[in-house]
């Protein structure tokens, strides 16, 4: 790995951020609890709009009435997974890359 980048990481990891996310005791596993259900809502979203298209789910309301109603909560669940990822990933940078 360049010098470069490993004293970017570094500097990440040093943070005041990197360092809260990794040293408090109910901040990483909330914060991961998090990021796991912003996931899963991610996933489901985008479950149920399959399953519209499959005609398995919500036969009776046209596909695009579905992936409108479903399309903001993948976009806000999107959001927040990769926000909470972010921070989860600033504690430990040069471990994870």
């Amino acid at each position: 790995m360049p010098d470069w980048l490993v004293s970017i990481l570094q500097s990440i990891e040093d943070s005041t951020l990197g360092q809260a996310v990794r040293s408090s005791e109910w901040v990483f596993p909330t914060l991961e609890s998090i990021h796991v259900v912003a996931i899963v809502l991610v996933l489901g979203s985008i479950a149920r709009v399959d399953l519209r298209l499959l005609g398995l789910a919500s036969r009776d309301r046209p596909v695009t009435e579905v992936s409108d109603e479903m399309l903001p909560w993948t976009w806000i669940a999107f959001a927040v997974a990769v926000v909470i990822g972010t921070l989860l990933w600033a504690s430990k940078p040069l471990t994870y890359v």
